[in-house]
C-alpha cells in the first residue's frame, strides 16, 4: 500500500490568474491546432458516446472546426453506411474485449474505399496489457492509421500507451457527468490533476503524444483550465448532449419541454451479459444545432485566453498561472443574485 498525501486538484479547486495582455479584442485569439495531421480551428472533440456522436454530429463538428468520434455501439452495417454518408475520412471507435476480432474488423474497414482515418480504442481503463498489445498490432499492420487510445489517469499509463504507438491518448477516469465509476469502484484521479500529471509526462517526450482531456468539463471556463493545464484538446459529452445532431429521439415531458436520452458508457453489457453499472441513464433538455453551443464555447475560450494574455494555445500553456482556491472562493465565483427568466 502506498499513500500520496498531496491533495489532487480538480477544476473547481483552482482559478487562472489574469495576466498582462497586448490583445485589443478577444477576436485576435487563435485556437488553430493540428490534430493527427488535420488542421482544426476549434480544440473540441465530441465524445464517442452513443447518445452524443453519430454521423450527423461528426459532420457538424467537422463543419464547426472540430472533430467527432463516432461511437461503437452500432451494427457493422450501420458503421459501413456511415462512412459512405460522411464521405470525408471518419474517426471510429472500437473495443478491446476481443483484440483479434477488433483487428479483423479494422482490416475489413481498411480494405474498403471508405476506410477510417483514425480508430479510437474505447476502454474505460486503458492501462491494460491487451490494449497496449492492440495498439502495437494496429500500428504494425497499418502504420499510417492514426490510433487514439484510453482512457488513462496516470503518467505511467500515458507513457505506456505512448510507447506502444498511440498517436493520441484520452485522459480521464470517472469525471463524466453520467459516470459512477468512482462511486462504484473507489478508483480515479481528480481530472485537472490527471491532466497536469500526464501533461508533465508529455513534455518529456521528443515527439509529444496528443493529450485529450475527456470528462468533467461543465463550461467554457473548465475548457480553458484543461487547455492551460496541458491538454491539446478537450472531449465533450454532456455539454453537447441534447443537440439536434445527437442520436436519439425527442421525448416530450409533462413540463412542456423536450428532452433527449443521455447515459454513461460503462452502463452497457456485451451480448446480453449484465455487469455492475458504472454509469447512470438520464435526460438532457433538447437543444438546437450544435453549432450554437460551440459558438458560445468558442467565445468563452477566447475570453479566457485573452484574460491570460494568450494569443494562441501554446501561449496559454506558457503563461498560465493557477491559484488554488478555497470553498469560499468557489461560492464567490458563482452568481449570487436572484435570477429572473
Amino acid at each position: 500500500m502506498k499513500l500520496i498525501t498531496t491533495p489532487a486538484l480538480s477544476f473547481d479547486d483552482v482559478l487562472l490568474e489574469p495576466g498582462y495582455s497586448t490583445l485589443n479584442s478577444r477576436e485576435e485569439v487563435e485556437m488553430e491546432s493540428n490534430f493527427l495531421g488535420l488542421n482544426l480551428s476549434l480544440p473540441i472533440i465530441s465524445s464517442n458516446m452513443n447518445y452524443v456522436t453519430g454521423p450527423e454530429m461528426a459532420d457538424a463538428m467537422w463543419d464547426a472546426g472540430g472533430v467527432g468520434i463516432i461511437h461503437r455501439f452500432a451494427s457493422k452495417i450501420d458503421q459501413e453506411n456511415w462512412f459512405r454518408y460522411l464521405e470525408t475520412q471518419p474517426f471510429i471507435s472500437v473495443g478491446a474485449r476481443n483484440p483479434e476480432e477488433t483487428l479483423e474488423w479494422i482490416k475489413h474497414l481498411m480494405a474498403t474505399i471508405y476506410g477510417p482515418y483514425a480508430v479510437c480504442i474505447d476502454v474505460a481503463h486503458g492501462h491494460l496489457a491487451k490494449v497496449i498489445s492492440l495498439i502495437a498490432s494496429i500500428k504494425s499492420d497499418f502504420p499510417l492509421l492514426k490510433v487514439i487510445a484510453g482512457n488513462v489517469a496516470t503518467p505511467e499509463a500515458y507513457f505506456d500507451l505512448s510507447e506502444a504507438g498511440a498517436d493520441a491518448i484520452k485522459v480521464g477516469i470517472g469525471p463524466g457527468a453520467a459516470c459512477t465509476t468512482r462511486v462504484v469502484t473507489g478508483i480515479g484521479v481528480p481530472q485537472l490533476q490527471a491532466i497536469m500529471d500526464c501533461a508533465e509526462q508529455k513534455n518529456h517526450q521528443k515527439q509529444p503524444t496528443i493529450l485529450i482531456a475527456d470528462g468533467g468539463i461543465r463550461n467554457s471556463g473548465d475548457i480553458v483550465k484543461a487547455l492551460a493545464a496541458g491538454a491539446d484538446f478537450v472531449m465533450l459529452g454532456h455539454l453537447l448532449a441534447g443537440s439536434q445532431e445527437c442520436p436519439g429521439e425527442l421525448i416530450s415531458a409533462p413540463d412542456g419541454k423536450t428532452y433527449k436520452r443521455y447515459m454513461g458508457q460503462s452502463i452497457f453489457g456485451v451480448n446480453g451479459t449484465k455487469y455492475t453499472k458504472e454509469g447512470v441513464t438520464g435526460f438532457v433538455e433538447a437543444k438546437g444545432p450544435v453549432k450554437d453551443t460551440l459558438h458560445q464555447l468558442r467565445g468563452g475560450i477566447r475570453s479566457g485566453m485573452s484574460y491570460v494574455g494568450a494569443r494562441n494555445l501554446q501561449e496559454l500553456r506558457d503563461k498560465a498561472v493557477f491559484r488554488v482556491v478555497t470553498q469560499a472562493s468557489i461560492q464567490e465565483s458563482n452568481p449570487r443574485i436572484r435570477q429572473i427568466l
